[in-house]
């Protein structure tokens, strides 16, 4: 995940990262600082400032490359009514999540997070950029509902992943097992009454 700025050495922005990473998913945005994160490093407060401006720009280069990934996932799709097309789609979008770390999906729901995330990173759109693409092939009439089962199964993974981390506390990353519980569950929501029941 390093981002160096040119002159900033790479491995101390890493650190930075992954220390805040650490410290939001246990504090949440709002209750760490710049300060708590700088002491956790053994660092000053200016030291830590040379490298980000900001608490706002640590969370921006927390945020961007699972952003990134899902635009270029999005970009990138095919048709989604093809079930290995949407397997594969339901796959990437429960690992750009598990990429930022189980411990910090958890607090996407912050509305500071969600803020920032809509004025900051212009990423208010993201979830409905999804849910078009997951129902882009659906008939008008069948619409409507196609698109609840899609808001759906997007939020059944952030869901899952906080489950997940609450019940593994002693656990970094998602494991396999619990990661393809993910995707069959985000894809058992989208499937429609009549696939699930086989009527």
């Amino acid at each position: 995940m390093a981002r160096s700025r040119s002159g900033a050495a790479p491995d101390t922005r890493e650190r930075i990262l992954d220390e805040a990473l650490r410290l939001f998913a246990e504090r949440g945005y709002a209750g760490a600082s710049i300060r708590d994160l700088a002491k956790r490093l053994n660092m000053t407060s200016a030291s830590l400032y040379y490298h980000f401006s900001s608490k706002e720009d640590i969370l921006d280069q927390l945020l961007a490359p699972y952003l990134e990934r899902i635009s270029t996932l999005l970009a990138d799709t095919g048709d989604l009514a093809d079930p290995a097309n949407r397997r594969r789609f339901a796959s990437a979008v429960v690992d750009a999540l598990a990429q930022i770390g189980p411990r910090f999906v958890a607090t996407l729901a912050d509305p500071i997070i969600v803020g920032h995330l809509t004025t900051r990173l212009d990423a208010s759109r993201m979830p409905d950029r999804i849910i078009d693409a997951l129902t882009r092939h659906v008939d008008d009439a069948d619409r409507a509902s196609a698109r609840l089962r899609a808001a759906c199964a997007v939020g059944c993974i952030p869901a899952g992943i906080d489950a997940w981390a609450r019940a593994n506390p002693d656990q970094e990353e998602l494991d396999e097992p619990s990661r393809q519980i993910l995707v069959d569950a985000f894809l058992a929501v989208l499937a429609t009454p009549t696939s699930v029941t086989g009527r």
